[in-house]
Protein backbone atom coordinates (compact mmCIF):
# COMPACT_ATOMS: atom_id res chain seq x y z
CA UNK A 1 0.00 0.00 0.00
CA UNK A 2 2.70 2.46 1.00
CA UNK A 3 4.77 1.63 -2.08
CA UNK A 4 1.80 2.34 -4.37
CA UNK A 5 0.94 5.62 -2.67
CA UNK A 6 4.52 6.92 -2.43
CA UNK A 7 5.52 5.89 -5.96
CA UNK A 8 2.25 6.89 -7.59
CA UNK A 9 2.17 3.49 -9.34
CA UNK A 10 0.17 0.32 -8.82
CA UNK A 11 1.99 -2.20 -6.62
CA UNK A 12 1.13 -5.83 -6.09
CA UNK A 13 1.63 -8.94 -4.01
CA UNK A 14 1.73 -12.20 -5.94
CA UNK A 15 0.88 -15.54 -4.34
CA UNK A 16 1.90 -18.97 -5.65
CA UNK A 17 -0.32 -21.25 -3.58
CA UNK A 18 1.11 -24.52 -4.93
CA UNK A 19 4.64 -23.81 -3.69
CA UNK A 20 3.42 -21.65 -0.76
CA UNK A 21 5.39 -18.55 -1.78
CA UNK A 22 4.59 -14.86 -2.15
CA UNK A 23 6.40 -11.77 -3.45
CA UNK A 24 5.74 -8.03 -3.64
CA UNK A 25 6.53 -5.71 -6.51
CA UNK A 26 8.69 -3.88 -3.94
CA UNK A 27 11.12 -6.82 -3.99
CA UNK A 28 10.22 -8.61 -0.77
CA UNK A 29 9.35 -12.31 -0.91
CA UNK A 30 8.79 -15.25 1.37
CA UNK A 31 7.55 -18.77 1.83
CA UNK A 32 5.05 -20.17 4.30
CA UNK A 33 6.69 -22.19 7.07
CA UNK A 34 6.61 -25.99 6.89
CA UNK A 35 3.26 -27.27 8.09
CA UNK A 36 1.39 -24.06 7.18
CA UNK A 37 -0.91 -24.14 4.14
CA UNK A 38 -3.32 -21.90 2.30
CA UNK A 39 -6.89 -22.95 3.13
CA UNK A 40 -8.47 -20.07 1.20
CA UNK A 41 -7.18 -17.46 -1.23
CA UNK A 42 -9.97 -15.23 -2.55
CA UNK A 43 -9.33 -12.05 -4.52
CA UNK A 44 -12.25 -9.88 -5.62
CA UNK A 45 -14.61 -12.68 -4.56
CA UNK A 46 -12.92 -15.23 -6.85
CA UNK A 47 -11.22 -18.40 -5.58
CA UNK A 48 -7.51 -18.53 -6.46
CA UNK A 49 -6.53 -21.32 -4.07
CA UNK A 50 -5.90 -23.74 -6.97
CA UNK A 51 -4.40 -21.15 -9.35
CA UNK A 52 -0.74 -21.03 -10.33
CA UNK A 53 -0.63 -17.27 -9.68
CA UNK A 54 -2.85 -14.91 -7.68
CA UNK A 55 -2.19 -11.17 -7.64
CA UNK A 56 -3.51 -8.51 -5.27
CA UNK A 57 -3.10 -4.95 -6.56
CA UNK A 58 -2.61 -1.84 -4.45
CA UNK A 59 -3.44 1.47 -6.12
CA UNK A 60 -1.89 4.96 -5.68
CA UNK A 61 -5.17 6.32 -4.27
CA UNK A 62 -4.88 3.97 -1.25
CA UNK A 63 -7.39 1.36 -2.39
CA UNK A 64 -6.71 -2.28 -3.29
CA UNK A 65 -8.30 -5.45 -4.57
CA UNK A 66 -10.48 -7.16 -1.98
CA UNK A 67 -8.69 -10.18 -0.51
CA UNK A 68 -9.30 -12.90 2.05
CA UNK A 69 -6.57 -15.43 2.85
CA UNK A 70 -6.94 -18.23 5.38
CA UNK A 71 -3.88 -20.13 6.60
CA UNK A 72 -3.91 -23.27 8.69
CA UNK A 73 -1.49 -25.41 10.61
CA UNK A 74 -3.01 -28.43 12.34
CA UNK A 75 -5.76 -26.94 14.53
CA UNK A 76 -4.58 -23.31 14.18
CA UNK A 77 -6.48 -21.28 11.57
CA UNK A 78 -5.85 -17.56 10.83
CA UNK A 79 -7.49 -15.17 8.39
CA UNK A 80 -6.14 -11.99 6.78
CA UNK A 81 -8.65 -9.69 5.13
CA UNK A 82 -7.86 -6.59 3.06
CA UNK A 83 -10.55 -3.91 3.08
CA UNK A 84 -10.64 -2.61 -0.51
CA UNK A 85 -11.43 1.05 0.18
CA UNK A 86 -8.56 1.58 2.66
CA UNK A 87 -6.19 -1.35 1.94
CA UNK A 88 -6.00 -1.98 5.67
CA UNK A 89 -5.42 -5.57 6.77
CA UNK A 90 -7.32 -7.31 9.54
CA UNK A 91 -5.93 -10.50 11.09
CA UNK A 92 -8.23 -12.78 13.02
CA UNK A 93 -8.57 -16.33 14.30
CA UNK A 94 -10.92 -18.66 12.46
CA UNK A 95 -13.10 -20.85 14.64
CA UNK A 96 -13.45 -24.29 13.10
Amino acid sequence: RAHAILSGQTADVTFHAADKTFASSGGKSGKLPDGVDFAMLDINLMDFSQSDVARVRFFPNGTCDEMTVVFHSAADWRKITLEFSTSLATVSDVNK
